[in-house]
């Protein structure tokens, strides 16, 4: 029994921690865009709150573009399945669109 316990503190570990690198970078990103967000993260879950609808629209449009679902108004879920390459593609693509919401219309 106690390693089904290890186990699975093993996978919180593990999903918090991606979740932790993911929201960590994609905070940073704002911060280097000027984007005006708060990103708040509870192990494997995250939420990106930002001060603009508009801003959030051109954000999460940016980022289906790139093949990434970003969910508006929720939190997002960083899974088992999602591996550091998924993290770090995760971060680029919202490079990437972080500077397509920053720009002004």
């Amino acid at each position: 029994m106690l390693s089904l316990v290890e186990s699975a503190d093993s996978f919180v570990a593990q999903t918090t921690g991606r979740a932790e690198r993911l929201a960590h970078g994609i905070n940073e990103i704002a911060v280097a865009s000027g984007v005006d967000v708060r990103v708040v993260q509870i192990g494997g879950l995250f939420r990106i709150h930002f001060r603009s609808d508009r801003t959030e629209r051109a954000f999460v449009e940016a980022m289906s573009v790139r093949h990434v679902i970003a969910p508006t108004g929720a939190p997002w879920l960083v899974a088992p399945a999602h591996d550091y390459f998924d993290i770090e593609a995760t971060i680029d693509a919202a490079a990437a669109a972080m500077a397509i919401a920053a720009i002004p219309i």
